[in-house]
């Protein structure tokens, strides 16, 4: 069955955009202090890696190396059918994160893990966009004045290469 799996991520499977991510390893002590976030709503995963990289702990991107499968679904079951981004649980888990200044996504991380080894994550024409992105953010995470436009046309354009939200 892991072939058969292998086989069909490889033919059907999409990799996700960088700004959602579903899947953490951690020790227990390390998330003592979670906020009360509504779990696959946007902004809980966001925060999670921001709150770790806040505490100088090591993020690592298992993205080169590992196979996570997240299986499509719709969105029939919320109101109009439509994704979660736009609904008040999504914005209620921002608030309680801190805002946009602290929706961080797996572009921030600051390792990877390939091949069998944890290193230092490449500075990438992609990494570098998100950290320009980052540093335009002002820390009340509104998007205002000149710095705020600045940082919504990097926010297109590492969106037109990644794909994603």
């Amino acid at each position: 069955w892991e072939q058969r799996l292998q086989a069909d991520v490889q033919a059907r499977g999409k990799l996700h955009p960088p700004q959602g991510s579903d899947y953490f390893v951690y020790p227990p002590e390390v998330f003592i202090h979670i906020p009360d976030f509504a779990v696959g709503r946007a902004g809980w995963d966001n925060w999670m890696i921001y709150h770790a990289r806040r505490q100088g702990w090591k993020v690592i991107d298992g993205t080169p190396s590992l196979m996570v499968v997240h299986q499509n679904h719709d969105y029939s079951h919320l109101p109009g059918g439509r994704p979660h981004y736009d609904l008040q649980e999504s914005q209620h888990n921002m608030a309680l994160g801190g805002g946009l200044a602290h929706m961080y996504m797996i572009l921030d991380a600051d390792y990877q893990f390939i091949n069998g080894r944890i290193k230092r994550a490449p500075l990438t024409p992609l990494r570098l966009l998100r950290m320009l992105e980052r540093s335009l953010i002002p820390e009340d995470g509104r998007l205002r004045g000149l710095r705020g436009g600045l940082a919504r046309r990097v926010r297109r354009l590492r969106r037109k290469y990644t794909g994603g939200s």
